[in-house]
């Protein structure tokens, strides 16, 4: 067993507050996208399709709502309001935190606040969604840790 963290909250006080209250809030695909491409470095990875994509699943006003509901809980007035440091510090499995080195939304310095052992990739190119930005790097990045873990148990 092992844990594989891709960019965690809860690490800092930092977040781009905007960039969340812009995608809670919009209300059609063309003011979504702006909001969706702060999340990678490339911000023709979103596509206007994806973004309609992504509107679509966003149609529900109660989903919507909840979503806006846990964007205020957990990142009241602009700031991370929990800390998942405590709980990375009790953690009994190997660990590792992959990063997008252009990470707009939190910054990868919060990664060193991590306490306990963990193994860092800071992933060049990518924001805060590298696993669908170079999803072939990140897969790499995690196959070639659990076979380090399965060949040290």
């Amino acid at each position: 067993m092992s844990l594989t963290l891709i960019a965690p909250a809860g690490l800092g006080p930092q977040i781009d507050a905007e960039t969340l209250i812009g995608i809670t809030r919009a209300s059609h695909p063309t003011s979504l996208a702006p909001w969706l491409r702060n999340l990678v470095a490339d911000p023709k990875t979103i596509s206007d399709h994806y973004a309609a994509a992504a509107f679509r699943q966003r149609t529900d006003p109660a989903m919507r709502a909840a979503q806006a509901d846990m964007a205020n809980a957990l990142f009241r007035d602009g700031t991370q309001t929990f800390d998942l440091r405590p709980a990375l510090a009790r953690l009994q499995v190997p660990a590792q935190i992959v990063w997008g080195r252009q990470d707009r939304v939190l910054p990868f310095q919060q990664a060193l606040a991590a306490r306990g052992e963990f193994g860092l990739h800071l992933v060049e190119g990518a924001g805060h969604l590298p696993h669908y930005e170079v999803p072939e790097r990140i897969a790499r990045i995690a196959m070639r840790f659990m076979a380090g873990v399965e060949a040290s148990t």
